[in-house]
């Protein structure tokens, strides 16, 4: 088996904004007394980011007080399992049935909040971890089946060897 656990991916708060040479994201300021994060069991995750915590930066062309890196994202826990039993005929014969599971407490892994404070969906996360590492084929990342993060998921095999 494979055990898996890190922790989240550091999110940096921004605000496009235009410039003179073009859009460019800036950090926001950080409001004192003001929560960073607000529980619940209403939000994915059980936690999103308090939009009044942040506000924009008071020139178009400065970043706010907030260092990068400050925040972090949605840990990852999983467990992937693979069975196998190898079945003997003879010499030369043989068959393996192999079974893998992957993620298989089913735990969900969220991926990262929106960040964007322009953004109407600020502080939630939109989709699952896996989703979030791409969906495979001809534009990269991983099969959405077997990538970490996602739902549990079961693969069977029987080989035959002679």
């Amino acid at each position: 088996g494979v055990f898996r656990v890190q922790s989240g991916f550091p999110i940096d708060i921004l605000q496009r904004r235009a410039t003179l040479v073009g859009n460019y994201d800036l950090r926001p300021n950080l409001v004192p007394g003001q929560p960073l994060e607000i529980f619940g069991d209403a939000y994915p995750g059980g936690r999103i980011l308090n939009r009044a915590a942040f506000q924009s930066a008071a020139t178009q062309q400065v970043h706010g007080t907030m260092p990068r890196n400050f925040l972090r994202g949605f840990p990852l826990e999983q467990l992937d399992l693979t069975v196998r039993r190898t079945f003997r005929f003879g010499e030369r014969w043989n068959a393996q049935l192999r079974g893998e599971f992957f993620n298989v407490l089913n735990h969900p892994s969220f991926g990262a909040p929106v960040s964007n404070l322009a953004d109407p969906l600020f502080g939630r996360s939109t989709q699952m971890y896996g989703r979030g590492l791409g969906l495979g084929g001809v534009n990269g990342g991983q099969n959405p089946l077997y990538a970490p993060g996602t739902a549990r998921s079961i693969q069977l095999a029987l080989r035959l060897r002679w």
